[in-house]
């Protein structure tokens, strides 16, 4: 391997910039529908707050009662993203976030990160500190379950895609160099995976996991740096990948 420049020094850090550099989206309306998720849980927890009880719960010291939603949009830098707002029986409740640009900006890299990284507990709750909404540990531990499901959904999502480029890039991981191969189609990211050798091994199970999504069949497209690996490593492709010239 030797010759490989190590680019970034993380795996995340280099499929972001990666992403940024080549104008390539996250699948789909997953960036929407993330921060539709995590709109609506911020409302739910600050609601809650006020109200001092979670729907349907009876309490002496509760201060108001809810009454239903309204529907309203969170208009963002890239898209305008639907949501509820609870309404309250007595007195108002209207989102700061709707207008903090700072907001917009914590939310849209948290689910970014969420899904080139995975997410964990302890991040959505360093996410709810960060925006000052404090929350229970159900509550958190709520919306890092519903996050999860959304990104394993669109991580499984099938492929209506005729051509995938792929590449890779040489990595720093817990210290040691690695590999982030990157599949791209249609200027979205497909998959991406994270190996210590990009041999005939990793890449026939990575374009089998592809395949194995895929509507119908796939030519393959190796695209920027995978070639000068490709040369050091003298990889074994399956005979379905042609090799851009």
């Amino acid at each position: 391997m030797n010759g490989l420049r190590i680019v970034e020094r993380s795996p995340a850090d280099a499929l972001r910039r990666y992403l940024h550099q080549q104008n390539i989206a996250l699948p789909g309306h997953y960036w929407q529908d993330a921060l539709q998720l995590v709109a609506q849980a911020i409302m739910e927890i600050e609601v809650s707050q006020i109200v001092e009880a979670s729907w349907y719960e009876r309490k002496s010291s509760r201060r108001a009662y809810r009454n239903g939603f309204r529907d309203s949009v969170w208009s963002t830098r890239k898209a305008e993203i639907a949501i509820r707002i609870p309404k309250l029986r007595s007195g108002t409740y209207y989102p700061s976030f709707l207008e903090n640009l700072q907001t917009e900006n914590t939310v849209s890299e948290f689910v970014t990160q969420a899904y080139v990284d995975g997410v964990q507990f302890e991040d959505v709750a360093r996410l709810l500190q960060n925006l000052d909404v404090f929350a229970t540990p159900d509550k958190i531990a709520d919306l890092h379950e519903d996050l999860y499901d959304l990104i394993e959904t669109y991580k499984a999502r099938l492929l209506d895609v005729e051509r995938v480029q792929l590449d890779l890039i040489p990595v720093e991981d817990a210290g040691k160099q690695r590999y982030l191969a990157i599949a791209v189609g249609d200027n979205e990211l497909l998959d991406h995976d994270i190996t210590p050798e990009a041999d005939d091994v990793f890449w026939q199970e990575f374009i089998r996991r592809i395949d194995g999504r895929a509507v119908r069949g796939v030519e393959y497209i190796t695209v920027g740096r995978i070639r000068h690996v490709v040369r050091l490593t003298k990889v074994e492709f399956p005979q379905a990948l042609l090799l851009a010239a």
